[in-house]
């Protein structure tokens, strides 16, 4: 399945809680990615999404808790070029303005830092 990512690693950037203000997320830091259920059972669910962001192949890997109420983020590992980064928070958004676009079911993934340069 296709979805939307959009990373947030500056220090001027935030996880957004009111949509469409003061995130200062960035257009160019949105990609779109392919997502696939790896496993799942009834306590948990790993997905895993693919994409390429400024030339660079990256993997995603989500783990998550579920419950009646929803799906909650547990942790997420992050692959380019050979090296793992730490998701410390990721989110879904079932709309979000990034500055001249909405996104309609969008994630939105921290990063420790700027790993693109």
């Amino acid at each position: 399945m296709e979805r939307t990512v959009a990373f947030s690693y500056g220090d001027d950037e935030h996880m957004p809680v009111i949509l469409g203000f003061g995130h200062n997320l960035k257009e160019e830091n949105v990609c779109r990615c392919i997502s696939t259920i790896l496993q799942k059972d009834d306590r948990s669910m790993l997905v895993q999404k693919k994409m390429t962001h400024k030339n660079k192949d990256i993997e995603i890997l989500v783990n998550y808790s579920l419950a009646n109420d929803g799906q909650t983020f547990v942790e997420g590992k992050l692959t380019m070029e050979g090296k793992e980064y730490n998701i410390h928070k990721f989110a879904t958004y079932s709309s979000l303005q990034i500055q001249n676009y909405c996104y309609d079911d969008i994630h939105v993934v921290r990063l420790p830092c700027n790993i693109f340069i």
